[in-house]
């Protein structure tokens, strides 16, 4: 199941920035460091957070989050592959049956379910993800 995005790294490397922030605001501390010091690190750090937040509630971040993944079924002796995608919908799961494995690769796959899950949820729909 493919899950990673590009705005979901950029989230973690924020959050991984600010908690690294903190770890020196906490150094700064007991090194008795300048309160200015203090200050600037703490603005670094509540940047990060501000940034990774507004990423996160960002509706680039919203269509990104759709997992694709393949559905094999067997019928008799012929087996069919086909791609599926899930994601929420507030507090509901939705699930859209995509197309044949044959017809499509998993890129291709990821960009239609993020189409259909922009037009479920109203969105803009974006090429560029």
């Amino acid at each position: 199941m493919s899950t990673q995005s590009k705005t979901g790294n950029k989230i973690a490397e924020l959050r991984a920035e600010a908690g690294r922030a903190s770890q020196d605001l906490r150094a700064s501390r007991k090194s008795n460091a300048s309160r200015e010091v203090q200050l600037e690190i703490m603005k670094r750090r509540d940047e990060c957070l501000a940034q990774a937040t507004a990423l996160r509630n960002s509706d680039i971040a919203r269509l990104e989050q759709v997992a694709i993944y393949e559905v094999v079924k067997v019928r008799g002796t012929k087996e069919y592959r086909y791609w599926c995608a899930s994601w929420r919908h507030g507090e509901k799961m939705h699930t859209a049956h995509l197309g044949s494995c044959n017809r499509m690769n998993k890129e291709t796959a990821l960009a239609l379910a993020r189409e259909k899950k922009a037009l479920d949820l109203k969105l803009e729909v974006r090429n560029d993800l």
